[in-house]
Protein backbone atom coordinates (compact mmCIF):
# COMPACT_ATOMS: atom_id res chain seq x y z
CA UNK A 1 0.00 0.00 0.00
CA UNK A 2 1.15 3.87 -0.65
CA UNK A 3 1.52 5.31 2.80
CA UNK A 4 1.62 4.21 6.08
CA UNK A 5 -1.95 3.81 8.13
CA UNK A 6 -1.65 4.18 11.85
CA UNK A 7 -4.61 3.36 13.71
CA UNK A 8 -7.61 6.59 14.93
CA UNK A 9 -10.33 7.04 16.21
CA UNK A 10 -13.66 4.77 14.32
CA UNK A 11 -15.91 7.11 13.54
CA UNK A 12 -13.25 8.76 11.31
CA UNK A 13 -12.56 5.44 9.41
CA UNK A 14 -15.49 4.99 6.53
CA UNK A 15 -17.44 1.81 5.46
CA UNK A 16 -15.76 -0.87 3.98
CA UNK A 17 -17.85 -3.27 1.51
CA UNK A 18 -17.56 -6.11 -1.35
CA UNK A 19 -16.56 -4.46 -4.69
CA UNK A 20 -18.85 -5.07 -7.71
CA UNK A 21 -18.05 -5.38 -11.36
CA UNK A 22 -19.56 -2.12 -12.57
CA UNK A 23 -16.82 -0.44 -10.14
CA UNK A 24 -13.63 -2.28 -11.92
CA UNK A 25 -12.71 1.16 -14.17
CA UNK A 26 -13.38 3.27 -10.76
CA UNK A 27 -11.42 0.75 -8.52
CA UNK A 28 -8.78 0.66 -10.85
CA UNK A 29 -7.80 4.68 -10.86
CA UNK A 30 -7.97 4.49 -7.21
CA UNK A 31 -5.28 1.89 -7.28
CA UNK A 32 -3.41 3.86 -9.55
CA UNK A 33 -3.04 6.71 -7.90
CA UNK A 34 -2.58 5.00 -4.58
CA UNK A 35 0.52 2.91 -6.14
CA UNK A 36 2.08 5.90 -8.47
CA UNK A 37 4.74 6.37 -6.56
CA UNK A 38 5.30 2.92 -4.81
CA UNK A 39 8.85 1.89 -5.36
CA UNK A 40 7.97 -1.87 -7.02
CA UNK A 41 5.42 -0.19 -9.29
CA UNK A 42 7.23 3.09 -9.93
CA UNK A 43 9.99 0.22 -10.97
CA UNK A 44 8.10 -1.77 -13.04
CA UNK A 45 6.29 1.09 -14.72
CA UNK A 46 7.78 3.31 -18.12
CA UNK A 47 8.54 6.79 -17.59
CA UNK A 48 6.34 8.38 -20.89
CA UNK A 49 2.73 9.48 -21.42
CA UNK A 50 1.62 5.58 -21.53
CA UNK A 51 2.62 5.56 -17.58
CA UNK A 52 -0.51 6.28 -15.83
CA UNK A 53 -2.66 4.39 -18.69
CA UNK A 54 -0.77 0.89 -18.00
CA UNK A 55 -0.28 1.23 -14.33
CA UNK A 56 -4.97 1.68 -14.48
CA UNK A 57 -4.56 -1.63 -17.28
CA UNK A 58 -2.48 -3.45 -14.68
CA UNK A 59 -4.41 -3.27 -11.54
CA UNK A 60 -7.84 -3.60 -13.92
CA UNK A 61 -6.00 -6.85 -15.49
CA UNK A 62 -6.01 -8.28 -11.37
CA UNK A 63 -9.33 -6.75 -10.65
CA UNK A 64 -11.21 -8.56 -13.54
CA UNK A 65 -10.05 -11.99 -12.27
CA UNK A 66 -10.91 -11.04 -8.79
CA UNK A 67 -14.11 -9.08 -7.97
CA UNK A 68 -16.17 -11.75 -9.48
CA UNK A 69 -14.65 -13.74 -6.28
CA UNK A 70 -16.10 -11.74 -3.82
CA UNK A 71 -12.24 -10.80 -2.72
CA UNK A 72 -12.05 -7.31 -3.77
CA UNK A 73 -13.29 -4.48 -0.87
CA UNK A 74 -13.65 -0.83 -0.88
CA UNK A 75 -14.59 2.31 0.90
CA UNK A 76 -17.79 3.52 0.66
CA UNK A 77 -16.35 6.88 -0.17
CA UNK A 78 -14.29 5.77 -2.87
CA UNK A 79 -10.86 6.65 -0.47
CA UNK A 80 -9.17 2.77 -0.63
CA UNK A 81 -9.12 -0.49 -2.08
CA UNK A 82 -8.42 -4.02 -0.98
CA UNK A 83 -7.48 -6.48 -3.60
CA UNK A 84 -7.09 -10.30 -2.07
CA UNK A 85 -7.14 -13.06 -4.47
CA UNK A 86 -8.37 -16.38 -2.52
CA UNK A 87 -6.89 -19.80 -1.52
CA UNK A 88 -6.92 -22.02 -4.45
CA UNK A 89 -7.92 -19.80 -7.33
CA UNK A 90 -7.22 -21.90 -10.52
CA UNK A 91 -3.93 -20.56 -12.33
CA UNK A 92 -4.03 -18.92 -15.31
CA UNK A 93 -2.96 -21.46 -17.87
CA UNK A 94 -1.34 -20.58 -20.60
CA UNK A 95 -3.47 -18.10 -22.47
CA UNK A 96 -3.58 -16.08 -19.34
CA UNK A 97 0.21 -16.37 -18.61
CA UNK A 98 0.35 -15.16 -22.68
CA UNK A 99 -2.09 -12.19 -21.33
CA UNK A 100 0.08 -11.17 -18.24
CA UNK A 101 3.57 -11.36 -20.54
CA UNK A 102 2.07 -8.72 -23.19
CA UNK A 103 0.33 -6.99 -20.31
CA UNK A 104 3.68 -6.48 -18.35
CA UNK A 105 5.38 -5.65 -21.92
CA UNK A 106 2.77 -2.65 -22.16
CA UNK A 107 3.38 -1.72 -18.36
CA UNK A 108 7.35 -1.64 -18.71
CA UNK A 109 7.95 -0.89 -22.44
CA UNK A 110 9.86 -3.35 -24.27
CA UNK A 111 13.50 -2.11 -22.60
CA UNK A 112 13.00 -2.64 -19.41
CA UNK A 113 10.28 -5.43 -19.68
CA UNK A 114 12.68 -8.16 -19.27
CA UNK A 115 14.04 -6.87 -15.64
CA UNK A 116 10.48 -6.91 -14.84
CA UNK A 117 9.52 -10.05 -16.10
CA UNK A 118 12.87 -11.35 -14.18
CA UNK A 119 11.30 -9.81 -10.89
CA UNK A 120 7.76 -11.54 -11.71
CA UNK A 121 9.33 -15.25 -11.72
CA UNK A 122 11.73 -14.41 -8.77
CA UNK A 123 8.17 -13.20 -7.15
CA UNK A 124 6.29 -16.42 -8.25
CA UNK A 125 8.87 -18.56 -7.40
CA UNK A 126 8.48 -17.64 -3.51
CA UNK A 127 5.15 -17.65 -3.37
CA UNK A 128 3.93 -19.92 -0.94
CA UNK A 129 2.36 -23.24 -1.82
CA UNK A 130 0.22 -23.48 1.14
CA UNK A 131 -3.26 -22.37 0.49
CA UNK A 132 -3.97 -18.98 1.85
CA UNK A 133 -5.34 -15.07 1.01
CA UNK A 134 -3.41 -13.18 -0.70
CA UNK A 135 -3.57 -9.90 -0.49
CA UNK A 136 -2.07 -8.55 -3.84
CA UNK A 137 -3.13 -4.61 -3.48
CA UNK A 138 -4.25 -2.22 -1.05
CA UNK A 139 -4.23 1.42 -1.62
CA UNK A 140 -5.47 4.59 -0.07
CA UNK A 141 -5.60 7.56 -2.11
CA UNK A 142 -3.45 10.58 -1.79
CA UNK A 143 -3.82 12.84 1.35
CA UNK A 144 -6.47 10.04 2.81
CA UNK A 145 -3.38 7.82 4.22
CA UNK A 146 -3.05 8.24 8.08
CA UNK A 147 -6.92 7.81 8.88
CA UNK A 148 -6.79 3.90 9.66
CA UNK A 149 -8.56 2.93 5.82
CA UNK A 150 -5.86 0.30 5.58
CA UNK A 151 -6.74 -1.65 8.95
CA UNK A 152 -10.72 -1.04 7.96
CA UNK A 153 -9.99 -2.42 3.93
CA UNK A 154 -7.66 -5.87 5.36
CA UNK A 155 -10.25 -6.80 8.12
CA UNK A 156 -13.12 -8.42 6.85
CA UNK A 157 -10.97 -11.38 4.85
CA UNK A 158 -8.36 -11.03 8.04
CA UNK A 159 -11.28 -12.13 10.03
CA UNK A 160 -12.41 -14.49 7.21
CA UNK A 161 -8.87 -15.90 8.05
CA UNK A 162 -9.20 -16.40 11.84
CA UNK A 163 -12.42 -18.30 11.01
CA UNK A 164 -11.56 -20.43 8.27
CA UNK A 165 -7.89 -21.39 9.95
CA UNK A 166 -6.45 -20.37 6.83
CA UNK A 167 -3.42 -17.85 6.76
CA UNK A 168 -2.48 -14.88 4.94
CA UNK A 169 0.56 -13.57 2.90
CA UNK A 170 1.36 -10.24 1.14
CA UNK A 171 4.57 -8.84 -0.82
CA UNK A 172 5.20 -5.44 1.23
CA UNK A 173 6.82 -3.00 -1.04
CA UNK A 174 8.00 -0.05 0.97
CA UNK A 175 9.63 0.00 4.56
CA UNK A 176 7.42 1.81 5.64
CA UNK A 177 4.51 -0.10 5.85
CA UNK A 178 6.14 -3.05 7.97
CA UNK A 179 4.58 -1.85 11.01
CA UNK A 180 1.05 -1.89 9.83
CA UNK A 181 1.25 -5.18 8.38
CA UNK A 182 2.61 -6.25 11.55
CA UNK A 183 -0.18 -4.75 14.00
CA UNK A 184 -2.54 -7.02 11.37
CA UNK A 185 -0.63 -10.18 12.55
CA UNK A 186 1.88 -10.31 9.53
CA UNK A 187 5.63 -10.56 10.13
CA UNK A 188 8.59 -11.00 7.39
CA UNK A 189 9.59 -14.30 6.43
CA UNK A 190 12.11 -13.23 3.57
CA UNK A 191 13.21 -10.01 1.69
CA UNK A 192 13.93 -10.05 -1.80
CA UNK A 193 15.79 -7.91 -4.07
CA UNK A 194 14.56 -7.25 -7.41
CA UNK A 195 17.03 -7.80 -10.61
CA UNK A 196 19.55 -4.70 -11.84
CA UNK A 197 18.53 -1.71 -10.02
CA UNK A 198 14.42 -2.96 -8.57
CA UNK A 199 13.73 -2.15 -5.15
CA UNK A 200 13.73 -4.71 -2.21
CA UNK A 201 10.54 -6.27 -1.06
CA UNK A 202 9.43 -8.08 1.96
CA UNK A 203 7.89 -11.32 2.04
CA UNK A 204 5.14 -11.29 4.79
CA UNK A 205 3.21 -14.09 6.32
CA UNK A 206 0.13 -14.16 8.32
CA UNK A 207 -0.89 -17.45 10.50
CA UNK A 208 -4.73 -17.62 11.16
CA UNK A 209 -5.86 -15.77 14.38
CA UNK A 210 -2.68 -14.16 14.93
CA UNK A 211 -3.90 -11.79 16.05
CA UNK A 212 -7.36 -12.10 18.44
CA UNK A 213 -8.43 -8.80 17.44
CA UNK A 214 -7.73 -6.86 13.85
CA UNK A 215 -6.03 -3.70 13.72
CA UNK A 216 -4.96 -1.33 16.52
Amino acid sequence: MAGTDPGREPSSVPQVRVATTSEIPTLATILARAFDRDPLVDWWARKDGRRGAVIEEMFAHALKRNVPLGSVYVTEDGTGVALWEAPNVPAPGLRGMLDAWRLFARVAGWRHFPAVWRSLRMLDAHHPHTPHYYLLAIGVLPGQQGRGIGTALMRPVLERCNREGVPGYLVCTTSRNIPLYERNGFHVTETLQMPKDGPLQWLMWRDPSALDGVGC
